[in-house]
This record gives structure tokens, sequence and C-alpha cells, in this order.
């Protein structure tokens, strides 16, 4: 009976600690591999992380026209600004700078306009000169 009860408790206990992981991945899986190894390797230059991120969203169609600014934060953390059309483009961003050599974390903080930014939809007064 103990034995049963440490097994379910045992599953509880996986659930609530999945939940508060997020969902397991290999895109995750990879990032927390190159985090490790970049632990035993010299720090990332920040200008090369930068440029490097920058080269990646260029190099993607879908974020190429894109309004964002890079900055680095620290060792191999990329902060990321600007505006998207859509949550899907600032999604793909964020994915996108991080699959950049060196880039082990990407704070992302761009804006959807309308949802982010609201849109002015009102008229301009007309001038009484």
């Amino acid at each position: 009976m103990a034995g049963l009860m440490g097994v379910g408790i045992g599953v509880v206990a996986g659930f609530v600690a999945s939940e508060m992981v997020g969902e397991v991945n290999s895109g995750r899986v990879k990032r927390a591999v190159r985090r490790i190894k970049n632990l035993d390797e010299t720090a990332t230059d920040p200008m090369d992380l930068e440029r490097e991120i920058i080269a990646a969203l260029e190099e993607n169609s879908a974020t190429q026209g894109m309004d964002i600014v890079v900055r680095t934060l620290g060792d191999s953390v990329a902060e990321l600004t600007g505006t998207a059309p859509s949550r899907s483009a600032r999604d793909l961003a964020g994915k996108v700078a991080r699959s950049a050599p060196g880039a082990s974390t990407v704070v992302n903080r761009i804006l959807v306009r309308g949802l982010d930014i609201p849109v002015d939809t009102r008229i301009p007064a007309q001038s009484n000169s």
C-alpha cells in the first residue's frame, strides 16, 4: 500500500513539475545543451552575437523587413525590441534569433501592432485657418 501511494505521489509531482518546466521539445533540449557547452567555452563577443542574430533575421524571408533592434545584455544573452505585424511574426523572430550561433537566451520584447500598440483610428482634426 505504501509503495502504491509513493508511485501516486511521484506521478502527481511529475505532472506538477512538467507544468512548471513547460513543454520539452528538441529545440529546448538543444538550447539547454548549448548553454551547458557555453559554460566550458570562452564568452561570446557581444558584437559577434548581435551580428549573428541580425544576419539570421535578415536571411529569413518572413523576418527580413521587420523593424527589430538587437542588443546584447550579457554573455550569450540578447534582447529584441521593435514592432511586428502579428504574434506569429514576433514569435518567429524570437525563434530565429535563438537559432543564431552563440545565442543561449533571447529576451523577446517585440511589440505587435494592433495588439500591444493600439492602432490609431482617429480622424485628424481639420485646421480652421
